[in-house]
């Protein structure tokens, strides 16, 4: 089972709304995000990801999304902060192997370290 009990791993899939987000587009000549404001009602059309472990063993969600507006036009990204409306359903696969992150200081990231 997938929860913030469990040591393993999962993979995440999953489609639904939110009311706003907060996207993240990562800036390695800067080793940060710049982050990108939606500040309206968008579908999720694809997000994936995966929850691995950090350094200190607690959990890390690592999770980029497609959304679409009410115009069509899609945004995407690593989710940074979101407010589901009105739902969001979500398909956790448990994976084979624990993952567990480490701090890369080369690229700014938590890379997985098998």
């Amino acid at each position: 089972m997938c929860d913030a009990k469990w040591p393993g791993c999962c993979s995440l899939y999953r489609l639904g709304g939110f009311s706003d987000a907060i996207l993240g587009y990562f800036e390695p000549e800067k080793k940060s995000y710049k982050k990108i404001s939606l500040d309206e009602q968008v579908e999720v059309l694809a997000l994936t990801g995966d929850i691995t472990l950090k350094e200190d063993g607690t959990p890390q969600i690592h999770a980029h999304v497609v959304v679409g507006d009410s115009n069509g036009l899609v945004h995407g990204g690593h989710i940074m902060e979101a407010h589901v409306r009105p739902t969001l359903e979500f398909l956790l696969e448990e994976l084979p192997a624990h993952w567990h992150r480490r701090h890369d200081p080369e690229s700014g990231l938590a890379i997985i370290a098998l």
